[in-house]
């Protein structure tokens, strides 16, 4: 959660993303599993809203879940 929540890993982050837009982020798995896997809520919101601004620094929804794949 420490990870998730660090100001410091999302500056380096945002960096990661807009060198390699399909980069997958620990952001974007807790995003979307983070409460199957314990993390509180505040740590899922924070990873939702790191994972809606890497997307946006990309200009495109980089990862969907499979679930929600299928919804159209």
């Amino acid at each position: 959660e420490e990870l998730v929540m660090s100001a410091n890993a999302l500056a380096y982050m945002e960096k990661a993303v807009t060198t390699y837009s399909g980069f997958l982020t620990l952001e974007d798995c807790v995003a979307i599993w983070g409460d199957e896997w314990g993390f509180s809520k505040q740590a899922v919101e924070h990873a939702q809203a790191s994972a809606e601004t890497f997307d946006k620094l990309v200009g495109y929804q980089r990862w969907v879940a499979e679930s929600e794949a299928c919804d159209g």
